[in-house]
């Protein structure tokens, strides 16, 4: 199975550390909900010159995930939660080098060199018609494109008003949650626990921005009955009276919060809607997701997980000495449940990115900006394992990572037929960072 590669960047905010790319707290950030897509990412998007769609197929993902880190670290807690990605883009406009390409079923790198005159960059992603996502366990909402940050965007419904009034007040400490409160406002009502939050119209600018939810509570007495306190991981908040009215818009799909609260359940149908685009016409998915836990089954499925002998998305390898291998059928693995629609085979994708950029101050879970180089690589197999061969991860590694990215996923999808549909997945997945030290 192959998804189409491209930029993303994951939005991983968690209670006292913000990630990601000024994700949280940057009043110039637009919502990100595009994690993994075929799950690849890194370097800069195509520049503003870039030419119009001249080809009548173009590649396109359409994935929904529940996805998990796996990295043990001082500055990333335990985090799970919503991804859903959706892309089309004209390969055409692709400039990258691909380096490594073994068709499907298999490994497809591609290096992108940012001292090529003129620098060489993924193909941008195009608007083909708004999606709308049904089924999952937390409101996924609308995803439509957003022309200002140039990629699609997941709103989980309609914005909610903030009155003139509405108080921020920090945390304790930069571990503990800011909270956002007005008795005019029950924040249950958009069920917003586990998504972001995006906030603006704030004097001090370090109140605007997205954050992660990570719960609703009651003002103390004798306020009216309601949730009326938002709590989100904002460890730069400053204390705050919102001075005009303004609104908060919440958002799912981007990515791990602390809060793991669930996105998809077993079993479940998962309708995926696109509207008509200009190219792409309107399609329908209807798929169950591979990957989950069932509790019900004798004996229990656990959620996927990697098997003892696989390679682990946060401890990849700094040198190609072998193929890589993973699997989730072995000894101290699960891949969760498999039932899927009649006619879709479950399947196993690991997928990711590398950066040359500068590690300094910069958390556990940021991909900074490459200097020079960096790769994206895709390799993808059906049936419960797939292998990384050494070659494609020599390719890899030549362009000097200081860090790399690397998503598993196992998910159950349908392929482009033709340029007609996009791809479609739904699963689960696992997110971990390698750091050269």
């Amino acid at each position: 199975m192959s998804l189409v590669t491209r930029k993303y960047i994951a939005l991983f905010c968690a209670v006292g550390a913000c990630t990601y790319v000024a994700a949280c707290g940057d009043s110039n950030s637009e919502p990100d909900a595009r994690i993994p897509n075929e799950f690849d990412a890194a370097g800069p998007d195509a520049g503003p010159d870039a030419a119009p769609p001249d080809a009548t197929i173009l590649s396109g993902t359409l994935a929904v995930i529940d996805t998990a880190t796996t990295n043990v670290a001082a500055d990333l807690p335990p985090s799970s939660g919503a991804v859903i990605s959706v892309s089309f883009t004209d390969p055409k406009q692709d400039t990258g080098s691909v380096v490594v390409n073994t068709g499907q079923p298999g490994c497809k790198v591609i290096v992108y060199d940012l001292d090529a005159t003129p620098p060489q960059h993924p193909a941008p992603e195009l608007d083909q018609g708004a999606v709308t996502i049904t089924g999952t366990d937390s409101p996924a909402g609308l995803c439509a494109f957003n022309a200002k940050a140039m990629k699609y965007v997941c709103v989980a419904g309609a914005p909610t008003a903030m009155p003139g009034g509405t108080v921020v007040t920090p945390g304790a400490d930069p571990t503990k949650p800011a909270t956002i409160a007005n008795f005019m406002v029950d924040w249950s009502a958009a069920d917003p626990v586990g998504m972001q939050v995006q906030l603006s119209g704030f004097a001090n600018d370090k109140n605007n921005g997205v954050f992660p939810v990570v719960g609703v509570a009651d003002a103390p007495d004798p306020a009216p009955q309601g949730h009326h306190v938002l709590a989100i991981g904002n460890p730069g908040a400053a204390a705050e009276t919102l001075a005009t009215a303004t609104s908060a818009t919440f958002f799912t799909g981007a990515g791990p919060t602390p809060v793991k609260r669930p996105f998809l359940k077993h079993g479940v149908d998962i309708k995926i809607e696109k509207a008509m685009g200009s190219i792409v016409a309107a399609i329908t998915f209807t798929l169950k997701a591979s990957g989950l836990a069932d509790p019900a089954a004798t004996p229990a499925i656990a959620p996927f997980k990697l098997d003892d002998a696989s390679v682990k998305p946060e401890a990849m390898p700094l040198t190609a000495t072998g193929d890589l291998n993973f699997s989730c059928s072995g000894a101290g693995g699960s891949c969760g449940d498999s039932s899927t629609t009649t006619g879709v085979l479950p399947a196993i994708v690991v997928q990711g990115s590398t950066t040359d950029g500068d590690l300094t101050d910069v958390p556990t879970f940021k991909m900074p900006a490459p200097k020079h180089k960096f790769a994206t690589f895709s390799c993808s197999g059906i049936g419960s394992s797939v292998q990384l061969k050494m070659a494609a991860w020599a390719a890899v590694l030549a362009t000097n990572p200081t860090k790399i990215e690397t998503h598993v996923v196992r998910g159950a999808g349908v392929l482009d037929q033709k340029g007609i549909k996009p791809n479609a997945i739904v699963g689960a997945s696992l997110v971990g960072w390698t750091v050269k030290k």
